[in-house]
């Protein structure tokens, strides 16, 4: 298998997470504004996992995350009015990145460095059409 490695420089957290959001993501079908609602709520959910960390506690890390005060501090951050944001929520939770008033912690990327890897298996030419 050929390996090819592409490093992605990017300048703070947000824009890294960004980055791979939009990578990931866009599979998904998000929109625009659903992304820029993801990352903020991937950004306050590292936020508060750095806070509470010793804890390990990811429905505690949830139930703040989720948070009158969170979503309006979310809210805040991008001027959007609570209609409009409930009805993202909707959206995120019908593209299940959002479960039980949880976001999916697999598509939340970790603090310190990592590596994303896309395998490409060759498609199978032997395999008979019909």
């Amino acid at each position: 298998m050929i390996t090819k490695r592409i490093i992605i420089e990017t300048a703070s957290i947000e824009n890294r997470i960004g980055k791979y959001l939009g990578i990931l993501y866009k599979a998904h079908n998000l929109t625009n504004k659903q992304l820029d609602i993801l990352l903020r709520l991937i950004l306050k959910y590292q936020e508060i996992e750095k806070k509470y960390s010793p804890l390990k506690d990811t429905d505690l890390f949830n139930r703040l995350l989720f948070s009158a005060d969170s979503r309006k501090e979310i809210r805040d951050l991008l001027g959007i009015n609570d209609n409009v944001f409930q009805n993202y929520f909707s959206a995120l939770r019908k593209k299940k990145v959002i479960k039980n008033n949880k976001l999916v912690t697999q598509y939340v990327p970790p603090l310190d460095d990592f590596e994303l890897v896309f395998v490409f298996p060759k498609p199978n030419t032997d395999a008979k059409t019909s």
